[in-house]
């Protein structure tokens, strides 16, 4: 049998995997995401070549990508990777002469973990990395709208909050992302305002796991970025359940 081949498409890195036997992970080899889609695709393609040496080809892939897919595998935006637009389902057929689904990346985390669980009722997943993603699958099922359907990384969280790459304010995005939080830990450092970040910056940019590190050693600063998007994830987390009732 051979095996599958997997991408992680996301913000900041791209991941490929083989799947065989349908459930074993034999290996996963990764890389930064260029900017540009075709670069992006040739880099893909390049990951799953590294990882077919000494190995079956796939004779499949499937891709889990932080945009909004519509059918046929295009891309209706993804403001985090500049693929809007792309009709990247074809595209990468095209390119690795090998049948290809792509969807987005949380909608299949969340059949994942439906399966896994083998719950009935409602399953909410959402997904914090360089952006934040969502997803709902009901009795097993993906419900997935028009194609966005638990986006929630943009509910607005903050009325009067900063711009969104989609056009609003105050999304949840804009709030508590991986992104965001690098931003504030380099800000906070920036401008003096921790110290703890400012001794980081010395030797490399902070980044948003440094934040915990440094409301631990007693930064206020720290401490008050992390609450404030705590309190943003919690208010979208509300909205969420009032919406839904999702059993889990």
């Amino acid at each position: 049998m051979s095996p599958v081949g997997t991408i992680d498409w996301g913000g900041t890195w791209i991941r490929a995997a083989l799947i065989e036997e349908g459930v074993r992970v034999s290996e996963i080899a990764r890389a930064r995401r260029p900017d540009s889609a075709s670069r992006q695709i040739e880099l893909v393609a390049g990951l799953l070549d590294a990882l077919s040496e000494g190995s079956a080809r796939p004779d499949a892939v499937g891709v889990g990508v932080a945009g909004v897919v519509r059918e046929g595998g295009r891309i209706a935006s993804a403001g985090n990777l500049g693929l809007g637009g792309a009709e990247l389902q074809a595209d990468l057929a095209a390119r690795l002469a090998l049948p290809v689904r792509v969807v987005n990346d949380t909608q299949a985390a969340a059949l994942a973990e439906a399966r896994a669980s083998g719950r009935a009722g409602t399953l909410v997943l959402l997904s914090v990395g360089t952006g934040i993603g969502g997803a709902i699958v009901a009795d097993g099922r993906l419900v997935p709208g028009r194609g966005a359907a638990g986006d929630f990384g943009h509910t607005p969280v903050m009325l009067d909050g900063p711009r969104c790459i989609c056009g609003g304010s105050g999304c949840l995005e804009q709030v508590v992302s991986g992104r965001v939080l690098d931003e504030v830990a380099r800000t906070l450092a920036g401008r003096g305002e921790s110290s703890f970040l400012a001794g980081l910056a010395k030797d490399r940019p902070p980044h948003g796991g440094d934040l915990e590190d440094a409301a631990a050693d007693g930064d206020p600063s720290a401490r008050q970025a992390l609450e404030q998007s705590a309190g943003a994830l919690v208010t979208g987390l509300r909205a969420v359940a009032a919406a839904l009732d999702p059993d889990v």
